[in-house]
């Protein structure tokens, strides 16, 4: 079963900085890697480069799609003594410049 959620301030600004914001989950989520994502043009240049093509109305949607820094762990283990982990969730944090995007 996957997690997909949504942070954001009411008002559209940032949470926070970047940095601020992987330490608090990295101190809630141990084992959380943060890093960036391809754009989507080397999403294209990668497909391309084992022979796949997309349709056009997918390519123009993947030239505009930004990288984003996010973070990812197979498992996530809150932090606390009652909580546990089975392994079969899979979990990512993207944070977009206005909020934190969890999926």
């Amino acid at each position: 079963m996957g997690l997909s959620a949504t942070l954001s301030r009411i008002d559209g600004r940032p949470l926070g900085h970047r940095d601020d914001l992987v330490r608090i989950f990295e101190r809630y989520f141990p084992g959380i890697g943060f890093g960036w994502t391809p754009s989507g043009a080397e999403k294209l240049a990668i497909a391309r480069s084992h022979g796949v093509e997309y349709p056009p109305v997918l390519r123009e949607h993947f030239e505009k799609a930004p990288a984003v820094f996010e973070g990812q762990e197979s498992c996530i283990r809150p932090s606390g003594p009652s909580q546990t982990c089975d392994g079969a969730a899979q979990t990512s944090l993207a944070h977009p410049w206005s909020g934190v995007a969890v999926t």
